[in-house]
């Protein structure tokens, strides 16, 4: 596992502690209002994770550390 997959993990495993904790000590909100929450903020990390993982990928095909290095050379 990389260090990115267990920021996502724990990120993740954070949300749901936070949800339960909600549901726990606030039982009389709709819950349909709570599992939304829940939903968008794991859609959010997800679609982080995948931004992260296209970026890691152009960069390391790009490889733009080494060309800039060439250009000094």
């Amino acid at each position: 596992m990389t260090k990115i997959d267990k920021v996502l993990l724990g990120s993740i495993f954070s949300v749901l502690s936070i949800a339960w904790f909600i549901l726990l000590w606030n039982s009389t909100v709709d819950q349909s209002i709570i599992f939304t929450i829940i939903i968008s903020m794991l859609f959010s990390i997800f679609t982080l994770y995948g931004v992260i993982k296209v970026l890691r990928v152009f960069f390391d095909s790009a490889d733009l550390l080494n060309w800039k290095k060439r250009q000094k050379d």
